[in-house]
């Protein structure tokens, strides 16, 4: 197939090397039983996973499946299948996901010829493939974080409006990991600087449910093994004019734990604003602390809970991504599969974001689509 990219080809096969490694012949048989796929197979299921993978990925790039008029490539039929056997938040469900849009976009704008080959040949014909590049296709003066300034009004207005030019303030969030590491806490970031016009020094502390059941000064402790300081206050005096950023990232809380978790994180606040209010008042320096709770929801009471938007807009995501690419002189077509790709993800949250890191990868590397 010729869309196939050789390290596209080897991502796959060790993913199905892993995922059915070790699997039985009923296994195997049943999961291409589930893709209806079954009778048009000439492998045996008895063979060893590793064969059988490669016998599979040599007929089922080459091969349609037929339902009344309408037909459709195995390997497609497959991976819409195959991708449901990983979450979504996991790189092989990313990566299969996709695939299927890639492949599905090049069959509609080519007409498909099978190519009865095997398996080592479509690697070899790949590996010779791969280092040419599409015609006009120089890596592209754009930066990842370009994503952090798209939307996010609200989100900038509420922490504007809660964080002062001094003294020190705490704020809650929760959401996916992915989401608040590189786009949500990044923009309160950029937003804290673009107020205060001031550096800033970041440090994150990680904390557990065991953690949680510990109680006491739990922050202080992990403080004090992860940034080796006796004390919150010595940041102040080592970090002269710089604001400090505290990052508390929450995992696996169990709702059970919570208040035992809301107790921990203002009686943090509390002594903080305390210890260190004296040290800085007066200095126009600012202690910002957040608590980031990673995979669930939970609004600490207390504290200034911002929340973050539920799905993209995709009608305002592609205007402005259209805006962004057509700045780097990119023609229209090509921007328009782009287009076409973030819409698949339907506005969704964490789909959405990823899929606009994968294209603005592409487009450093040169890699447009053609």
């Amino acid at each position: 197939m010729k869309c196939l990219q050789f390290d596209e080809i080897e991502k796959l096969q060790g993913i199905m090397n892993e995922h059915f490694s070790g699997c039985s012949p009923k296994y195997l048989k049943s999961v291409m039983s589930n893709c209806n796929i079954e009778n048009q197979l000439d492998v045996s299921y008895s063979c060893p996973p590793k064969e059988f993978v490669e016998i599979f990925l040599a007929q089922a790039t080459n091969q349609y499946h037929y339902d009344g008029s309408s037909k459709k490539i195995i390997l497609i039929i497959f991976l819409e299948y195959f991708k449901y056997k990983f979450k979504e938040t996991t790189d092989e469900h990313e990566f299969i996901t996709k695939l299927i849009v890639k492949y599905n976009q090049t069959i509609e704008n080519s007409e498909f010829q099978p190519r009865h080959t095997n398996y080592n040949d479509l690697l070899a014909r790949a590996r010779q493939e791969q280092p040419q590049e599409p015609p006009n296709s120089q890596p592209a003066k754009i930066d990842k974080e370009i994503i952090v300034g798209y939307d996010l009004e609200s989100l900038e207005y509420e922490f504007k409006q809660r964080v002062g030019y001094e003294g020190t303030f705490a704020f809650a969030i929760s959401g996916h990991d992915t989401m608040l590491k590189d786009y949500i806490i990044e923009r309160i970031l950029r937003d804290l600087k673009s107020k205060t016009e001031r550096p800033y020094k970041k440090l994150d502390v990680r904390l557990y449910a065991n953690d949680i059941l510990t109680g006491g000064e739990v922050i202080e402790s992990k403080l004090k093994i992860c940034h080796e300081c006796q004390n919150i206050v010595d940041w102040f005096f080592t970090e002269a004019y710089l604001d400090i950023v505290l990052i508390i990232w929450l995992y696996d809380i169990p709702e059970k734990i919570r208040k035992d978790m809301e107790s921990v994180a203002m009686n943090f606040f509390e002594k903080s604003r305390i210890e260190v209010n004296p040290f800085i008042k007066q200095t126009s320096r600012c202690f910002v602390i957040i608590f980031a709770n990673v995979g669930f929801e939970h609004h600490i009471n207390g504290l200034t809970n911002i929340t973050i938007p539920k799905e993209f807009d995709t009608t305002n995501l592609s205007q402005w991504f259209r805006g962004r690419l057509k700045q780097l002189d990119i023609e229209d077509y090509v921007i328009e599969r782009y287009l076409v790709r973030l819409q698949s993800q339907h506005g969704h949250l964490i789909g959405t974001y990823q899929e606009l890191q994968y294209i603005i990868s592409e487009l450093q590397r040169g890699n447009l689509v053609v």
